[in-house]
């Protein structure tokens, strides 16, 4: 229930920032694929962990688009 000043939070909104340390050769991977897909760095790193997760931690193949 929503009980404050402006607009309310959704439920699953990205309100966490996760920080880690790559090499240069990571930064040009993720910039092309940022030019690549047109979608920014945060959708291309969920959707990678996202998808990480589902096949180390739950066992289910996944496949990328």
């Amino acid at each position: 229930m929503y009980s404050g000043r402006g607009r309310p939070t959704k439920e699953n909104s990205f309100n966490r920032v996760i920080m880690f340390r790559g090499s240069r050769e990571h930064e040009r991977m993720l910039s092309e694929l940022e030019v690549k897909l047109g979608r920014s760095r945060g959708d291309i790193l969920r959707e990678a962990l996202e998808k990480y997760y589902a096949f180390k931690v739950l066992g289910q193949m996944t496949y990328f688009d």
